[in-house]
């Protein structure tokens, strides 16, 4: 879905003069459907079916593929248009969540006595949690197609905040339930930089409840975590 931030807007007469750059394919279908956004019907249930590769560092090796089917709202195809600004922020609210819970997990093996997982590693908690909010964006896309106001777009990214805290705390409860012997009371790492600093349990969740509440303010955050 990062693709809408790459996607600029299609001219109403393309300048024959600009010299033509090579573009993702991604990026060319949304410019394509853009240009006929206003001969569909509004709520038209355009569904776009995504196939990607990642490859390894070896050449010639590919170590994952995925396959996806995105119901996308025609709205979203206006670039200055609340239904793609909404999108764009719930997609950002995704990345920053899994962000914060792999903060959260490796404070807290910092706090065990082990080294965090890293990153772009499949056993980040972040990942458990990506799998969590992928349902709950397609249902924000599904319900997108119906509105083009601000006013309703930010209802609906306040509920989607109120999903997406449910399945953060989810993905966190299961962290600080550990009983890592020491992990209370912490232990104190030297950081790549020189410095000391200690890791233990509450200092963990009190981040990531900062953490939170950055990243989704329309939604106060709760007390306990498991209303959170």
């Amino acid at each position: 879905m990062l693709a809408f931030a790459h996607a600029p807007e299609v001219p109403d007469r393309p300048d024959p003069k600009r010299k033509p750059t090579r573009l993702h394919q991604t990026t060319q279908l949304l410019m394509t459907l853009a240009e006929v956004r206003d001969e569909l019907d509004p709520q038209y249930p355009l569904q776009l079916d995504l196939t990607g590769l990642v490859y390894g560092a070896k050449l010639g090796t590919i170590e994952d593929a995925f396959h996806d089917q995105v119901p996308l709202p025609l709205a979203a195809l206006r670039h200055d248009g609340p239904v793609r600004a909404a999108l764009l922020e719930a997609v950002l609210h995704a990345e920053q969540l899994a962000d914060a819970v792999n903060r959260l997990a490796g404070d807290l093996r910092r706090a065990a006595g082990a080294d965090p997982v890293p990153p772009l590693a499949w056993q980040q908690a972040g990942e458990r949690l990506l799998a969590l909010l992928d349902p709950l964006v397609l249902a924000l896309l599904r319900d997108l197609r119906t509105v083009d106001d601000e006013d309703a777009c930010d209802a609906r990214l306040t509920r989607w905040e109120e999903a997406a805290r449910r399945a953060a705390w989810q993905v966190a409860e299961d962290l600080l339930h550990n009983e890592t012997p020491g992990i209370v009371s912490g232990r104190t790492v030297r950081m790549r930089d020189g410095t000391e600093r200690t890791f233990r349990l509450s200092d963990a969740e009190w981040a990531f409840r900062g953490a939170l509440r950055r990243i989704l303010r329309r939604t106060p955050a709760r007390s306990a975590p498991a209303n959170a």
